[in-house]
């Protein structure tokens, strides 16, 4: 009877955890679809302020040329701090979803957000020129914290091509403090960076790593602050840097383009500068020559264009005809080709 009794007691026990184990069970389930609810409901009221500060910041050109100066950066800086907020529960809100295994609605509008601010933060290069503009005399902008302007000692450059231009604008940036990473199409010779700095003495060589190669200039993509195009117009050449190479390049890189148009991918590069992958160019050199008036470079304010005339200064010509005279002394007295100057290797292209 003992026996018995202690069975039915067991059995009992067993009961009211089987029932209570069945009541956690179903308040946690409650409890977690109304925790859902409310992720859902946050998640609306977040895509609401998403909207409305990006329809707000896209409406409101603040770097126009018109709109003071401090008043136009307290209003990025205001969007800025919203923004953060939205990303900050954005990314909160994803979390959730991977640790209850339950549908959480995916927040979407962060990356496009957060694209337009930093196409407007980006348009802070054009500065002084606003500042003529509308006749203002404001410092505010220089003196914030992650101001416009950078340093040549905080940078590294990326020079595209290491022939007679490359070479001689690795001399000045390094010169003046940048690191160069320098890619050609083939190993460096040994010394080939021991370049003299442009006030003399000494090498730049510890200034200038030299790479080659695909690897080489994925090396350049990913690392410099601001790229110089110096490379010749091949077959290989054209259309090397292209969507592609935008996707790889550092967030807020500067491109420089004094070789020739057609080894840029205009349209990609234009949306680069339109979604804020590049902060700006520097255009000597187009696909089409003149430049098309209805080309979109022409509206871009985070754009300098100048007509394919990089290389004209006051000494160009005058270099131009001793470099000639010096070949022609050369041809005249039978000098062999590897005493000449500009000597085009036609297997190359260039």
């Amino acid at each position: 009877e003992a026996d018995v009794a202690s069975v039915r007691m067991m059995e009992t026990s067993q009961g009211q955890v089987a029932h209570l184990v069945a009541q956690c069970e179903s308040q946690q389930e409650e409890r977690t679809t109304n925790f859902v609810t409310d992720i859902e409901a946050s998640i609306e009221t977040l895509r609401t302020a998403a909207t409305e500060l990006r329809a707000d910041s896209e409406d409101k050109m603040i770097f126009d040329g018109e709109t003071p100066m401090e008043e136009a950066l307290e209003k990025l800086a205001s969007w800025e701090e919203t923004f953060a907020d939205i990303k900050e529960k954005s990314e909160r809100f994803e979390k959730y979803q991977e640790v209850l295994k339950v549908p959480v609605t995916r927040y979407d509008e962060v990356e496009t957000l957060e694209v337009n601010l930093r196409l407007k933060k980006n348009m802070w290069q054009g500065l002084h020129d606003w500042g003529l503009q509308i006749e203002e005399w404001s410092t505010a902008p220089f003196y914030v914290v992650g101001a416009p302007l950078l340093e040549f000692s905080a940078m590294t450059v990326g020079i595209v091509g290491f022939g007679g231009i490359g070479r001689e604008v690795a001399r000045r940036v390094a010169s003046l403090g940048a690191r160069v990473i320098a890619v050609k199409r083939k190993p460096a010779r040994e010394g080939e960076a021991d370049l003299e700095p442009i006030a003399g003495g000494g090498v730049l060589d510890s200034r200038i790593e030299m790479v080659w190669g695909e690897s080489g200039l994925d090396k350049v993509y990913r690392e410099c602050d601001a790229i110089v195009v110096a490379a010749p117009d091949t077959p290989e050449t054209r259309g090397m840097i292209n969507a592609d190479a935008f996707d790889r390049m550092k967030p807020g890189m500067i491109l420089v383009n004094v070789a020739r148009g057609r080894l840029v991918d205009e349209d990609a590069m234009i949306k680069a500068l339109g979604d804020g992958r590049l902060r700006g160019a520097g255009l000597d050199v187009f696909t089409e020559e003149p430049l098309p008036a209805e080309s979109p470079l022409w509206g871009l304010s985070n754009v300098a264009i100048t007509p394919h005339v990089s290389a004209v200064t006051r000494g160009f010509w005058e270099r131009e005809t001793d470099l000639i005279l010096r070949n022609l002394d050369r041809h005249l007295h039978d000098h062999p080709i590897e005493d000449w100057e500009n000597v085009v290797d036609k297997g190359a292209g260039y």
